[in-house]
């Protein structure tokens, strides 16, 4: 107030220097706020990826509170800071892990035609199980197959994220580079494939030898073929 009162009136030479004061202070303020989201952000995600590795090493079952409370660094209670429980934690899980790669498949996007955009989203769903495998195995064994998941908010993460390929096939349609197909058929044929190939890779014959990357480059061609009728318009290497 006095500052203001000194550009207004001119009597108060030291407000100046009570006016630096006081931005000095809102810098200080402003600054301990952001490290202060940062550092709470920071805890969540710790508390999110310690999960995920011990879920993925002991199940759902009989990992604990205490247990992801020390993979990630903080207090049992701190956990409780961010998530209702157990079943809170898990479903939490796919809610950011679908949102994140759903913001980094729409940069991926940017400038490129639908039929690219269909061969860039295949390839990248099946990447990012592989960059992670202990989620591919707590989604695959623990989510997926949770019913309370399809009540959640985790839920219509993922469905955000699946409705971006049902977009893509839309577009194609539309282009007029394939006769209309069923779009619900195709989604399902492509997570049916991945869920087959993610469990024999990372559960059933977790351990053994695959060529992962040459499989999932001819799923890719496979199911891109069947929405440009026959005539393959889009080729590219992993990502």
């Amino acid at each position: 107030y006095e500052a203001i009162q000194y550009f207004a009136t001119k009597e108060k030479p030291n407000a100046v220097l009570d006016l630096e004061d006081i931005m000095q202070l809102l810098d200080q303020m402003l600054l301990c706020k952001y490290r202060t989201e940062n550092q709470l952000a920071d805890k969540r995600q710790r508390i999110l990826q310690a999960a995920v590795q011990a879920f993925s090493e002991k199940g759902y079952a009989k990992a604990t509170i205490a247990e992801i409370a020390h993979k990630a660094g903080v207090a049992d209670g701190t956990v409780y800071e961010y998530f209702k429980n157990k079943e809170d934690v898990l479903v939490s899980i796919a809610e950011e892990h679908f949102r994140e790669h759903l913001e980094q498949l729409k940069q991926t996007f940017s400038g490129n035609t639908p039929p690219k955009k269909l061969w860039l989203f295949v390839l990248n769903h099946f990447q990012q199980y592989l960059d992670d495998p202990n989620f591919a195995v707590v989604f695959l064994t623990m989510i997926q197959f949770n019913r309370r998941f399809y009540q959640s908010r985790a839920y219509k993460s993922q469905y955000n994220y699946v409705t971006e390929l049902e977009k893509l096939i839309q577009e194609i349609i539309n282009e007029g580079s394939t006769p209309s197909i069923n779009i619900k058929v195709f989604r399902n044929m492509f997570l049916g494939a991945f869920s087959h190939m993610a469990l024999r890779w990372f559960v059933i014959d977790h351990g053994r030898n695959f060529d992962k990357a040459g499989e999932i480059k001819e799923v890719a061609m496979l199911l891109s073929d069947a929405v440009s009728a026959g005539n393959r318009q889009i080729s590219g290497k992993l990502p």
